[in-house]
């Protein structure tokens, strides 16, 4: 199922309050789809607080079964360092981190992909607006993080000066 709003997942919410299954309450009326988006858990006795969670197992194929790895895929992931979906992580340094998405199909089997974080939580939302706005679908596709922040910046700087140039 497709969910209407995306929804966030903190790892530790998961796996040490022991939640194995749920279903989180969407309501959409003018949409003509189911909108509660239903999930479930697994390995909560082998989940470690303090362990580096940096390794992703994805698998996500075409809902009608026809698989086309690499292909637009109907939902998105994207993990994160900070808690509640934030890429900010937990350390004192409260450093931005990249975050990490996928909008692509994957093999039937899945795929393992290693990420530059420790992930304490994901996102799942409907990766239409995505794959439409986007020459391709994301795989393993790295995002934000303090990288881009500081070509922003720059930029703001190289803006601020062009306009102080022209105000003169």
């Amino acid at each position: 199922m497709i969910p209407y709003y995306s929804v966030c997942f903190n790892l530790d919410e998961l796996f040490i309050e022991n939640n194995n299954t749920g279903i989180v309450q969407q309501s959409e009326i003018l949409q003509n789809r189911p909108t509660n988006f239903s999930w479930s858990a697994s390995g909560n006795e082998n989940y470690n607080l303090q362990a580096n969670y940096s390794q992703v197992w994805y698998q996500q194929t075409n809902i009608t079964g026809n698989i086309g790895a690499g292909r637009d895929a109907a939902r998105q992931l994207s993990v994160y360092s900070g808690r509640d979906c934030h890429s900010i992580n937990g350390s004192k340094l409260r450093t931005l981190e990249p975050w990490i998405g996928w909008t692509c199909q994957s093999e039937a089997g899945g795929q393992c992909d290693t990420v530059p974080i420790s992930i304490k939580s994901f996102l799942i939302a409907d990766a239409s607006s995505i794959n439409n706005g986007y020459p391709k679908c994301w795989d393993d596709a790295v995002m934000g993080g303090a990288s881009r922040a500081r070509v922003a910046s720059l930029w703001m700087v190289g803006v601020v000066v062009v306009a102080a140039v022209l105000l003169l």
